[in-house]
Order: structure tokens, then C-alpha cells, then sequence
């Protein structure tokens, strides 16, 4: 029997499909699972703030039915490995591969599903993928870069450095004394104060080192399938990168409904109502994740490619 490893973030786990389930829909309906986060009243339906407390057998079957990993292993008579917790980052879920791969049993297919590239950030730090920033004099720069990327985020590109709150600065200034304002400024004005700039440097990084794991993994392990991230800025930075790194990524990529990933796909008419938001619930109840008819698409979708290149 052949056998699939889905590997992914929540899209690719099921999330908020178990909103479809009318017996799920009475239980938080009902009330009876209202949460307090803190301080304050948990407003807003997250999977993650309920399942413990709210799973029962009717959402837990539901969202396993019918997310694209069983669909696709139902149609080739294959058995689907899908980690059972929830969420995901790339770097993590690659290297999680290796160790699941060296432990099992042959593996016939791997379909990589991309996340959110900053989910890799502090895992790349940690294991020193970037290797320094310009100006900067002391030997300590992760532990720089890690005060300085997290604040970028917060950075509106076309706001000038010297008109970004000083709190921001003595925030970071505070957690790593050993760089003074000044400091930082200077690092951040060698990228011209542009975020596109700022965040290239970090993304090149990034996907060097994750398309490098997933050459290794089609070569010596089992055949690779990436669906694209679901995320604008992510998709946005790719065509940014060097076009070598994006040929090297996209020989594993599968069109979903003709579209480059699953941004693309959801930005189409066809794909405009693929989160649960179009389904008549209370804002209460809404969650930002794929329907039943987008996990059909992508399926649909691997199984063409599947078929296609004979992989199973």
C-alpha cells in the first residue's frame, strides 16, 4: 500500500472545516463553550481556543473527511500521514521530515504545503542562518537580529526613520544593551529604510536553506510535491528572490486551479469564497481557513499532478 506524508501549517491539518458540521455549529451556538482570555472575553472563533474543550467525534470526523490529505490518499488507496497537532512553520516541518522518514517505513510521496516565511525567523536564528548584518562591530549579531526583525515588522515602509516612534528603538535598545539607537538606525538605513530591501535579505536566507532540505528529500528520500504559500507577502517575495532559487523551488510546485499557489488561487473568483466566512454564521464563529470546496480544489489539483508525473 502506498504511502503519503502531508506536511503543512493548519490549512493542510483542517482547520475550520469542522465549521461546516451543523452538530459543531449548535455546540458553540449554544454557549456553552465561551471562553475568557485574561482579562477579557475571547471574541472570535480560533480552533485553538476551543478543541480542547469543544472537539466532539461529529468535528473531528468531519474535518478529517474531508480535508485535501484524505481526499487525495482515498482516491490512490494510500495511507496519509498528517501530523496530528495543529499549525506548522516550514523549517520545523522539513526537519520534522528527516526524522520521520529515517523512522518509518518506505515513504512513496511527500506533499510540502508552504507557510508564513516569518513563522522561520526564530528558527533560523537559532540555528544560524543568517550570518551578520553590515555596521555592526560586535560579534553578537543573532542576538541583534532578533530584537531588530521582529520590530521591522512593525515598520510602514514609506514612514521615514526618523519619524518611527522612539519607543520602538528604546524597546529594543532595552532588551540588548550593548546597541545604541544610533546602532540600529544605522543597520536599518543600510537597507535604504525600505522593507522590501530588509525583508529580501532575510527570505533569500530562508529559502536557500529550505529549498536546499527539500532537493535532499526528493533525492534520497521520496518524491517532493510543494503546494505554494497561502500568504500575499510571501508570494509577493518570491518573485523577488534570484531566479535560480525560483526555478530550483517551482520544479516542485503544483498549480492549484492553474494558479502558481494558494494565493493566487484564492485571490480568483473561483477561489474568492474559499474561507468559512461565506458561510452564514455569526462573526462570533468566522475563521479564516479553507472551505470543504477549496480542499477539493487542491486535491483535485495533486491528483492531476500525481497522475501526471506517475509518481504513485
Amino acid at each position: 500500500m502506498k504511502k503519503i506524508i502531508f506536511s503543512g501549517d493548519s490549512f493542510t491539518w483542517g482547520e475550520s472545516i469542522e465549521l461546516e458540521n451543523e452538530n459543531y455549529l449548535k455546540l458553540l451556538k449554544s454557549g456553552d463553550v465561551t471562553l475568557d482570555k485574561g482579562t477579557h472575553q475571547y471574541m472570535g472563533y480560533n480552533h485553538a481556543h476551543f478543541h480542547d474543550i469543544a472537539s466532539n467525534v461529529d468535528s473531528i470526523e468531519h474535518r478529517t473527511k474531508y480535508r485535501f490529505p484524505t481526499l487525495v490518499s482515498k482516491h490512490f488507496n494510500a495511507i496519509g500521514y498528517v501530523k496530528e497537532y495543529n499549525g506548522g512553520a516550514n523549517q520545523v516541518n522539513i526537519d520534522s521530515l528527516f526524522n520521520f522518514v529515517n523512522k518509518k517505513s518506505k515513504i512513496d510521496l511527500i506533499v510540502f504545503q508552504m507557510t508564513h516565511c516569518t513563522r522561520d525567523l526564530a528558527h533560523n536564528y537559532y540555528h544560524g542562518t543568517y550570518n551578520g548584518v553590515p555596521h555592526t562591530n560586535d560579534k553578537n549579531i543573532e542576538e541583534f537580529l532578533q530584537v531588530v526583525a521582529p520590530m521591522w515588522m512593525t515598520f510602514d515602509k514609506d514612514t521615514p526613520i526618523d519619524d518611527l516612534p522612539d519607543f520602538i528603538f528604546k524597546d529594543a535598545e532595552s532588551k540588548c544593551s550593548m546597541w545604541t539607537v544610533e546602532q540600529i538606525k544605522d543597520v536599518i538605513k543600510h537597507f535604504d529604510e525600505d522593507s522590501d530591501k530588509w525583508w529580501l535579505y532575510h527570505y533569500e536566507e530562508s529559502y536557500k536553506v529550505l529549498v536546499e532540505k527539500i532537493e535532499a528529500i526528493n533525492d534520497n528520500m521520496a518524491p517532493v510535491l510543494i503546494i505554494g504559500t497561502w500568504n500575499d507577502y510571501d508570494a509577493h517575495m518570491e518573485k523577488k528572490l534570484p531566479l535560480s532559487l525560483q526555478l530550483r523551488l517551482n520544479k516542485f510546485k503544483v498549480k492549484i486551479s492553474g494558479r502558481t499557489n494558494l494565493f493566487e488561487y484564492i485571490k480568483t473568483i473561483e477561489g474568492s469564497d474559499y474561507t468559512c466566512p461565506t458561510i452564514k454564521l455569526p462573526e462570533l464563529f468566522r475563521n479564516h481557513h479553507p472551505t470543504t470546496k477549496t480542499h477539493r480544489a487542491i486535491a483535485q489539483s495533486l491528483i492531476s499532478a500525481i497522475e501526471k508525473k506517475k509518481l504513485l
